[in-house]
């Protein structure tokens, strides 16, 4: 088998990290497509004042920021007014679109940081009062500094301008006024460029915030439906992925890796899926640190990691938002341990045909983000 070990690259890649701010817009562009105008399906203004700090979540990161700080948050959203299903199911959740700022406290390491993201927010209370819920986006953010061998070498968290923000926040909304929303919750904001360009420790920001939502009409609140029965009960998932990475001892190299998956889950809610599945890794970096290590590789059959994973899928109209662990079955190259995991992101094309954007992890360190197509069948 006739593999090409290292691809190099001159640009910053920054097409393929494009792509997942794309998919988000698309994902919540197409649940929303459908919406019809009615009274109870409100536009809001809303603007946040966040407080928080850099998690030095490795002990040689304490060195990039040394206090606490604000960012800002400003949202232009809608409510959902039940046309949908999903809608319905998830007591009418909301979505829009956010920019956010900080800068990280004046760090001379990491500079400014901006950001772009669609976000839904599934409400768990919903009264005349007050709304509580989850909110979790995903797009693009935007460091003005990053690591740099000579002048920024001290930055050894990014090694991009350009990242994927992922944004996961529980807010209580309170009613002030009939228009008027007093916003309150904790979070934390996630910068990170799956591992395209190294170094990729992350950036966390855990954070604490408040701010004010209007509406441009009176907020309406209505009642969720349970009634609601699935179509379906089980689901057969055949995913073909493929993506690109640097590790530590490549001076810049480029890595391909691959990924072959097949999983079955069985629907237990109008909701949520459970699952197991099988995958096979190919990552032609194990190669290049097996060489390193003084490992003789034969042929390329010995770098292959076959894995089982369990699994959660949750589904949003046409997206689905998958969390798994695995375990490899066998692996050569035994530096990032035995067990892995995923956050994925999945958009229906076709009742049968679908794109995949998952991040794979080893304990939150960033292994690679794959980019594949997938095929599934359900049945009764």
């Amino acid at each position: 088998m006739k593999i090409i070990d290292t691809i190099k690259f001159k640009g910053k890649n920054l097409n393929r990290i494009n792509i997942i701010l794309l998919l988000s817009i698309v994902s919540l562009n197409s649940i929303a497509q459908n919406e019809k105008d009615s009274s109870s399906s409100e536009v809001y203004f809303g603007f946040k004042t966040l407080y928080g700090y850099v998690w030095s979540h490795h002990k040689f990161m304490e060195h990039l920021t040394e206090r606490h700080f604000s960012c800002y948050e400003f949202n232009l959203g809608k409510q959902t007014n039940g046309d949908e299903d999903w809608q319905r199911i998830y007591n009418y959740p909301e979505y829009g679109l956010s920019f956010w700022y900080s800068n990280l406290g004046n760090s001379q390491y990491l500079g400014n940081a901006y950001g772009v993201f669609p976000y839904i927010k599934l409400p768990y209370i919903n009264n005349n009062k007050l709304d509580f819920g989850f909110r979790l986006g995903c797009g693009l953010g935007y460091l003005s500094k990053h690591f740099e061998r000579l002048e920024n070498y001290k930055n050894n968290a990014i090694g991009s301008h350009i990242n994927v923000l992922i944004d996961i926040k529980l807010n209580l909304n309170y009613k002030v006024y009939k228009n008027l929303f007093l916003s309150c919750g904790i979070g934390i904001t996630h910068f990170s460029n799956g591992a395209v360009t190294m170094p990729n420790r992350g950036i966390n920001i855990p954070s604490i915030n408040i701010g004010l939502n209007y509406y441009l009409h009176e907020k309406q609140f209505l009642k969720p439906e349970t009634a609601i029965q699935n179509k379906s009960k089980n689901e057969f998932k055949i995913i073909g992925n493929w993506g690109i990475k640097e590790i530590y001892q490549s001076f810049g190299n480029k890595y391909m890796a691959y990924s072959l998956s097949g999983n079955c889950f069985r629907n237990f809610s109008t909701k949520r899926k459970l699952g197991i599945g099988l995958d096979i890794f190919y990552d032609t970096s194990n190669k290049k640190r097996l060489e390193e290590e003084g490992t003789i590789i034969s042929n390329d059959f010995e770098i292959i990691k076959p894995g089982i994973n369990i699994g959660h899928e949750w589904e949003i109209s046409k997206l689905t938002i998958v969390f798994q662990i695995g375990s490899y079955l066998y692996t050569k190259d035994k530096n990032d341990g035995y067990i892995y995991d995923r956050l994925a992101l999945q958009y229906d094309l076709k009742e049968h045909l679908f794109i995949n954007v998952s991040l794979k992890t080893h304990f939150a360190k960033a292994d690679f983000v794959e980019w594949g197509i997938g095929y599934k069948l359900k049945k009764n």
